[in-house]
């Protein structure tokens, strides 16, 4: 073999040298791709699993939530359901309500403007009331308005006033009443005497000694007294038994005036 031979050798295992090498490294490098993409696939796979489970676990959550919600807004439906019946039903009863208070004013106004003329109607009267009857109702009296719109009282304590005086009134006039009082008899003189009511119909009066006497009666808002001295026995008899001075008890024949 020559010179020239043996270069063309070698250069020619060179050749193949080099060829095996680039070969077996294309190999191992096609070897190592597959495996790195199941790796890659399978952490694919991974991730996807917990992301299904994630998802699964936020939809229960949600769909729990969601069912929660609806439980909440069905309650809250109904609760405004009854709320705008109450409201209708407490709108009715305003309306109800302020009729009625539109009533009882008229009413109120009515018993008003009643109490107002009975309280003018009493004043007037009060002037021919017998002492004996203003004694017990001056109080009562003291606290009648002369101007009912002045009046610091309520038309209820203004209608008891009323009702009080004339309970007082009716009293007096049903029943007998003896009183000591000081009078004007006709010798232009004041003694005292005693006054025997008759309810407010009639009355006499008679001083101690018997000897004046005068019988009285309402007349046009006053009481107008006519001399009784030929009677004055008599009636000092009347007032006597009524005291229970005279017994037993008979009848005596008194002057008296109808009107």
């Amino acid at each position: 073999m020559n010179i020239l031979q043996f270069a063309k050798f070698a250069a020619l295992g060179t050749a193949l040298i080099a060829s095996a090498t680039g070969f077996a490294q294309s190999s191992s490098n096609n070897i190592d791709q597959p495996s790195s993409m199941v790796e890659t696939w399978v952490d694919a796979r991974q991730i996807l699993s917990q992301e299904t489970n994630d998802w699964r676990e936020q939809k229960n959550i949600m769909s729990f939530k969601i069912n929660l919600l609806k439980v909440e807004i069905k309650a809250l439906e109904e609760q405004i359901e009854e709320s705008r019946k109450d409201v209708a039903q407490a709108d009715a009863k305003r309306l109800e309500m302020e009729a009625e208070e539109s009533k009882l004013r008229s009413a109120a106004l009515v018993v008003e403007n009643a109490v107002a003329r009975y309280e003018q109607s009493i004043l007037r009267l009060a002037n021919s009331f017998p002492q004996p009857l203003l004694d017990k109702i001056s109080s009562l009296l003291a606290q009648i308005p002369t101007d009912s719109a002045d009046s610091s009282l309520t038309v209820g304590d203004r209608t008891i006033i009323i009702l009080g005086i004339l309970n007082e009134v009716d009293k007096f006039n049903a029943n007998v009443t003896v009183v000591n009082e000081l009078r004007e008899i006709d010798t232009g003189n004041t003694v005292e005497v005693k006054t025997l009511y008759l309810g407010l119909a009639q009355a006499y009066f008679v001083d101690s000694n018997q000897q004046h006497a005068k019988s009285g009666r309402l007349a046009e808002g006053e009481w107008v007294w006519t001399e009784q001295n030929a009677h004055a026995h008599d009636i000092w008899t009347a007032i006597a038994m009524y005291e229970n001075v005279v017994k037993p008890a008979t009848f005596i024949e008194l002057p008296i005036t109808i009107n």
